[in-house]
């Protein structure tokens, strides 16, 4: 059996959609595993669920091999004895009490003199050191989050469970303490099962993600692997591939796909495919087109195709660059790259794009 969290359970809501875990597992030892999907997927109800705060109606959840949940033989262990570390999304602090003490709730077994001992490492690893008598009505939105975070490994659990912990920031501070968060998971060295709905924080933090929709999961794997590779159609829109277009398979030659997609054709990686397939989605994420303003022959991709700049949204540091090269793609660049070829609508251009970043996925034959 795995030592890791291994769980298959269903939870009903009355007049709602029934979260159904048909197979979630983790790896043994630490790491970090990212439930990701789109609001109402299920991803809390999932997590709630692992911490013992909410009862699926069915099935079994088990944790470095310990049964945490069997319907069959009635057992349900309490977030107590389950000896786990949470921190909900509104992180939960108690607004009464000092920095210090909701750092030492759930340390009361602990001898007083541990106690404060503990409390005064929580302190120093996280960089609260004075801050022990100030109210959480006193603190920054990210002295909070650590407060939390703090609270919840003092107990030194054996799993950590956080729910969406950057999404109460402002941007800034979010961008700011996603590294600083995912600096101090790897300090922790714990199993951590987090939940978001941001891709870009999934990737920064995530070794491994579960993808969610409509209460079921759909994929996982490591976080780089799914990104990279969506296994359907659904999870390729869950995980934000820019462009997803039909196409059709015209041959396969030495592991080498090439697709006809509207006007143009593409030479892509034929792996995965299965035998007999003719139709298939061609999934392109918009960090991995290049643009040139000239056909560069020495170039490395295998795909070189000739575009217009038909629009240029700008998104914070970045430039959403919306083109047609026989069919519509999305590329994304920095503002100092748009400056330099500058583009504009109309100019024409040379998207760039290397086989192995052009994902495919079989379509029913229409």
């Amino acid at each position: 059996m795995s030592t890791g969290l291994a769980a298959q359970f269903v939870k009903r809501f009355a007049g709602g959609p029934a979260i159904r875990v048909d197979n979630l597992n983790t790896a043994s030892g630490a790491g970090i595993t990212v439930l990701f999907g789109a609001s109402g997927s299920g991803k809390t109800t999932i997590l709630r669920c692992v911490a013992g705060l909410e009862r699926p109606d069915e099935g079994r959840i088990y944790f470095g091999g310990q049964s945490w949940f069997d319907s069959q033989c009635r057992r349900c262990l309490s977030p107590q004895e389950r000896h786990l570390g949470f921190v909900p999304q509104d992180y939960g602090l108690f607004p009464h009490l000092t920095v210090g003490l909701n750092i030492a709730y759930g340390l009361a077994k602990l001898a007083p003199g541990e106690r404060r001992q503990r409390i005064g490492q929580m302190l120093e690893w996280l960089g609260l050191t004075g801050l022990e008598n100030r109210l959480p009505r006193e603190l920054s939105g990210g002295q909070q989050q650590r407060v939390a975070l703090a609270r919840a490994v003092a107990c030194r659990p054996r799993l950590l469970l956080l729910d969406e912990p950057l999404s109460a920031l402002d941007t800034p501070t979010r961008l700011r303490l996603r590294g600083e968060l995912r600096g101090l998971l790897r300090q922790l060295d714990l199993p951590t099962l987090l939940v978001t709905h941001d891709r870009q924080e999934a990737l920064a933090l995530g070794d491994d993600l579960i993808v969610l929709h409509e209460g079921r999961i759909i994929q996982q794997g490591p976080a780089a692997e799914v990104f990279s590779r969506p296994s359907n159609l659904a999870a390729a829109g869950i995980l934000a591939v820019e462009t997803i277009q039909p196409g059709r398979l015209l041959q396969c030659v030495d592991g080498l796909a090439t697709v006809a997609v509207h006007t143009a054709q593409l030479t892509a990686l034929a792996q995965d495919l299965p035998a007999g397939t003719s139709d298939v989605f061609v999934c392109i994420r918009a960090e991995d087109v290049i643009l040139a303003l000239g056909k560069d022959d020495l170039s490395s991709p295998r795909n070189r195709l000739p575009g217009i700049v038909r629009r240029l949204d700008r998104e914070g540091p970045l430039v959403r660059v919306s083109l047609d090269c026989g069919f519509p793609l999305l590329a994304l660049l920095t503002k100092p790259a748009c400056e330099e070829l500058a583009l504009r609508e109309g100019t024409v251009v040379h998207a760039l794009l290397k086989a192995p970043q052009i994902h495919l996925l079989p379509r029913a034959s229409s």
